[in-house]
């Protein structure tokens, strides 16, 4: 079985920076963090979440959603 790797906080920051360059944004919208100290939390509690990697996948992808750890991205469409 293959050892799970897990996105660093320069990955989730690019990842962050190139969804907003594919997406419509506002002029006063960034890629900057609003929190960097949430980020790595995040990261954190994936990597001590047990199960597969769907298990793990879901809990990055919820805590990002609930945390909103980038400044840009908090508004409703």
């Amino acid at each position: 079985m293959k050892e799970t790797r897990y996105p660093t906080l320069d990955e989730l920051v690019e990842a962050n920076r190139a969804v907003l360059r594919e997406i419509r944004v506002r002029k006063a919208d960034s890629a900057r963090m609003s929190s960097s100290a949430s980020l790595r939390s995040i990261i954190s509690r994936a990597m001590q979440t047990e199960g597969d990697v769907y298990k793990t996948a879901t809990s990055l992808l919820t805590d990002l959603v609930r945390m909103h750890p980038f400044a840009s991205g908090n508004r409703t469409a």
